[in-house]
């Protein structure tokens, strides 16, 4: 009952115009701003990075960062209930896809790095633009409830594959089956991972990032590896609200056959320009990882 009661709350929150949200989302976030022990986490680690920022100028970031949060529920809700394909297409848009032809005639899998950037669950709509490739989302399992089945199918709804991580192989190996065989009806998959997250016991390998070692996951590489897939970061940028460009660049590490966890460094490098071209755009500020 609950779970119909806050579906129906949602659902009526994304009718509202986008302007009237965004303005609530401006007014949410001003605690942030104006005291000092609000979003104490994010301006700590802030400071960390931007050494050379004030502490009025670190305050407005985490402000912006903050804010961003709330557009990004904002913008999710919007997008599962109120924009149509067209629109979606519009407000996320892909650069320079060729890239991905050109990776697809050598392997089956191009595996898709990306970190926490706001509008990180609108990447589903690659498929938009690419219908002849398929998608499977790598996402962190745990238990299953009305919450989780609801989200699974609103991320599938352009026709990604969940591949959960406590057993990735099986979904993995049954679409690559596919392809080898002919029946499959795209010619690739792009395989999602959001790789900036806590491994949490995942054989933990650190890499530097911001001047500190940062711990980061690594079965995603090896899964890549594993299925010889290709490797590529998406760097996402947000020319204004609710607008999103994404370019993908091949990620080619010298040391592929010397470090076992040479993809995930490069992955590490290219998360850290991302942020250092729009760090409000980070959803980690807020963790006490470093």
């Amino acid at each position: 009952m609950w779970f119909r009661i806050n579906t129906f709350f949602y659902r009526s929150i994304s009718y509202l115009p986008l302007s009237f949200l965004y303005f609530i989302s401006s007014a949410l976030a001003l605690p942030v701003l104006l005291f000092r022990r609000c979003g104490a986490t994010s301006k700590r680690n802030l400071r960390r990075v931007f050494k050379n920022k004030t502490r009025r100028e670190i305050a407005f970031m985490a402000y912006r960062c903050n804010r961003n949060r709330i557009d990004y529920l904002i913008e999710f809700l919007k997008g599962v209930y109120c924009f149509s394909d067209e629109e979606m297409k519009k407000r996320f848009v892909f650069e320079n896809l060729e890239i991905l032809d050109q990776l697809f005639e050598k392997h089956h899998f191009v595996l898709a790095y990306a970190g926490h950037m706001v509008n990180f669950e609108w990447m589903i709509t690659l498929q938009l633009h690419m219908p002849d490739i398929g998608m499977c989302n790598l996402y962190l399992s745990g238990p299953k409830n009305e919450w989780s089945d609801w989200l699974d199918n609103v991320r599938a709804r352009y026709g990604a594959i969940n591949v959960p991580s406590s057993s990735p192989l099986r979904p993995l190996i049954q679409v690559e089956h596919e392809i080898i065989e002919g029946k499959s009806p795209y010619k690739g998959y792009v395989f999602g991972s959001l790789a900036d997250i806590d491994p949490k016991g995942d054989n933990p390998h650190t890499a530097p990032f911001f001047g500190r070692e940062l711990e980061i996951v690594t079965g995603t590489e090896r899964l890549g590896r594993r299925f010889d897939m290709a490797f590529v970061f998406a760097h996402i940028t947000r020319p204004k609200r609710g607008y999103y460009r994404v370019k993908l660049y091949e990620l080619q590490p010298d040391d592929i056959d010397t470090n076992s966890f040479a993809y995930s460094d490069a992955f590490v490098h290219a998360l850290q320009q991302n942020i250092i071209d729009d760090p409000e755009l980070w959803f980690q500020w807020g963790e006490p990882r470093f």
